[in-house]
């Protein structure tokens, strides 16, 4: 998923003919409540006002349904909230998970923007079921698709209450809005009992609503996979480092403190953004900050639809958005090239659909014109499409081959980008939709035996309650490194309101993905609550505070995957780090004078020496430095030091806090630093760093 804007398939006509009328009451009678309703009102704080709600779950307010994968029925229970459940058993896995299901009526009274809806319904594993899970939905499903709120969960064989709050973005009529849960995501039996579905007012705290927690296999503090993960990270993402210390005349410079510390991971954990980042104000500017404090490579959205790249202000804001990223130095992939469906398509396209032969050269010319665009804001990697599993309206035009033609086309344009695939539900509905990850395995060996420049195989994450155990990740990934080809998580984010939950599996999905060899970077599809397409994602909420998730991805990055180590050289000039790939800042002290510089550690530079060739001589008393204070005036000579190098002061009175004297002072034609010290009633203390002039 990329957009607010994304349609939901058609609700299926086999089961929209047999939704019956929601009789709903603003009372419940007394006495009459069933006892899981009355836990719900009871739940609920003082000063909540519950609008219309069906009073019990029925044949009157629900409707189940199989269609030819199974079937639905109401069975007795002897459970003290409840006297009667719906089983659905499937018996073959449909195509797409909303194919079976459960489905409410629709509201009896108007819904307006704030407002919100609150379902609750309790939910296990039928007999003879392995792993069951369910996808829910507060939505309005015609006639295009609105998503309110969704969740999901894990099915274990006892009963469980969940809940699911979504607030109106918009004001809705009657009969427009209903839950549905979705259940054809594998073959399985799931009952589902005691479902009420409240209509709550625009006060309403969110905080106060119970939650369903996040569960799942390995999330135990001592789980076996969290030692194999931790060796799999020090095989895969970290090596040992060999740098080699000379002088500009290529002498060892033995006995050199030497402190390396990662600045930025060679592995790529990056964002998605929005356009509030390229514009003015306290909060563009704070957006700004975020994105450079949490992320090390972005992904530039380019929908071609009316609403993006054809629409010219939309346009212009991708590419204010891919400058920024290229003023910044940030790597940059483009999302999506081509989105083929109608919903990502511009009108123009669309009239071209009786046309194939028109309908692929026009697709073939919006590429000609927007990727020398991109190439030139210095976006290098693309997905080149996605979604091809259940977005056939382009495909049904020009085929797999054509394709392999979008394919071969961005390759001409640009030979160095790296050209991605990208598909949806691989990794999330707990690893259960094993039909999707046929689907798309099929269609990567379909794209390349045809002789698509394929280069990498892009997966998205978007996640609910129905988390993915850590290890059916890693089966999921092995099969498809099969191909020897990189894997993106494109787009990552968890909606759920069990923030703590929340927090354990980000960090649990990262170190599982980051641990992973096939796996080449990790993409959250946003960060900042007000600015993501599913809020309840974000690392970062509406009053600008870092969520729990937000302080676990940062104590993964920057504490727990971090290098910091500070060493002696040896007789050779050498020092040795086992340390994570990346950009490192590098301070040589050596002989009383401080060196500092980037470099790259990289896996293939790994095995052999990286030598650091400091531009300087080697500084003793024996004449190859000469200083001299004339009254308040400093001279540093440096007979063997090229005119093409400046000098930095410091100063210090405790030799703790430096500060700058000048930014930058050059050396005179007789390699002669003059300075002018500041007059001090104190101990004063000089750190001087020289550098060559870029």
């Amino acid at each position: 998923m990329k957009n607010p804007n994304r349609p939901h398939p058609p609700t299926p006509p086999f089961y929209l003919a047999g939704l019956l009328l929601l009789v709903c009451l603003y009372q419940p009678l007394p006495g009459q409540s069933p006892p899981y309703l009355i836990d719900l009102q009871e739940a609920l704080s003082a000063g909540w006002s519950p609008g219309p709600f069906f009073q019990e779950m029925d044949l009157n307010t629900i409707t189940g349904f199989a269609g030819e994968f199974g079937t639905a029925n109401w069975m007795e229970s002897d459970h003290p909230a409840f006297n009667e459940f719906i089983r659905i058993e499937l018996n073959n896995e449909p195509a797409e998970n909303w194919s079976a299901g459960l489905n409410t009526t629709f509201n009896p009274m108007p819904i307006q923007e704030g407002e919100w809806i609150l379902a609750s319904f309790y939910a296990r594993k039928g007999p003879d079921t392995g792993q069951a899970m369910f996808e829910a939905f507060i939505q309005r499903p015609q006639p295009d698709w609105i998503r309110i709120e969704n969740s999901g969960g894990r099915l274990t064989g006892e009963w469980t209450r969940f809940y699911v709050l979504g607030q109106a973005q918009q004001d809705f009529p009657p009969d427009t809005v209903n839950f549905t849960i979705h259940l054809g995501q594998t073959i399985q039996t799931v009952d589902i009992a005691g479902l009420s579905v409240l209509h709550l007012n625009a006060s309403t705290d969110p905080d106060a609503v119970p939650v369903s927690p996040i569960a799942y296999e390995g999330m135990a503090d001592d789980a076996e996979w969290r030692t194999q993960a931790r060796q799999m990270i020090e095989t895969h993402r970290m090596g040992d480092w060999v740098l080699e210390l000379r002088n500009s005349q290529g002498q060892s410079l033995s006995g050199a403190t030497v402190t390396i510390e990662l600045q930025t991971h060679a592995y790529p954990f990056g964002s998605f953004f929005s356009r509030l980042i390229v514009e003015d104000g306290p909060e563009a500017e704070q957006y700004a900050r975020w994105f450079k404090d949490n992320f090390n490579a972005a992904t530039n959205p380019v929908y071609w639809a009316d609403w993006g790249w054809a629409n010219p202000v939309r346009q212009q804001n991708y590419r204010d958005m891919a400058d920024w990223l290229q003023t910044e130095g940030i790597p940059t992939r483009g999302h999506v090239l081509i989105y083929p469906g109608w919903n990502f398509a511009p009108q123009e396209l669309r009239d071209l659909a009786n046309d194939p032969e028109a309908f692929q050269a026009r697709i073939i010319q919006h590429l000609e014109e927007i990727v020398p665009i991109m190439k030139a804001y210095g976006v290098r990697e693309y997905d080149v499409t996605n979604e091809l599993r259940h977005l056939s309206d382009f495909t049904d035009i020009v085929g797999m081959v054509g394709v392999v033609a979008w394919f071969r086309k961005v390759r001409e344009l640009d030979p160095d980008a790296v050209l991605y695939i990208n598909e949806n539900t691989i990794l999330s509905a707990a690893g259960l939709k094993t039909s999707a990850q046929d689907h798309y395995f099929q269609t990567i060996h379909d794209l390349l035996a045809h002789g698509a420049p394929l280069d990498g195989i892009g997966m998205q994450g978007h996640f609910d309650g129905a988390v993915t155990d850590p290890e059916r990740l890693w089966e999921i990934l092995d099969r498809f490194a099969t191909f020897g080809l990189p894997i993106r998580i494109t787009e990552y984010d968890l909606s759920t309101r069990d923030f703590e939950g929340q927090a354990r599996y980000d960090s649990d999905f990262y170190t599982t993905i980051f641990a992973h060899p096939a796996t080449a970077g990790l993409t959250r599809w946003g960060y900042y609550e007000p600015e993501m397409w599913r809020p309840l994602g974000a690392i970062i909420d509406s009053e600008g505070v870092y969520k729990p998730n937000g302080i676990a991805q940062r104590q993964l990055l920057f504490e727990d995957w971090s290098s910091r180590e500070t060493l002696t050289s040896d007789k050779n000039g050498q020092v040795r780090f086992h340390a994570f790939y990346g950009n490192y800042k590098v301070s040589v002290l050596h002989r009383g004078v401080l060196y500092e510089s980037n470099l790259d550690f990289r896996k293939s530079s790994s095995t052999s020496a990286s030598p650091m060739i400091l531009p300087i001589t080697s500084m003793h008393p024996r004449g190859k430095l000469k200083l001299r204070m004339n009254n308040d005036q400093l001279e540093l000579t440096f007979p063997q030091l090229p005119p093409t190098h400046s000098a930095t002061l410091k100063r210090s009175h405790d030799m703790l806090t430096w500060v700058d004297q000048d930014t930058s002072i050059p050396l005179d034609k007789d390699n002669i630093l003059h300075w002018k010290a500041s007059p001090s009633n104190h101990p004063v203390f000089y750190r001087l760093r020289i550098e060559q002039v870029k």
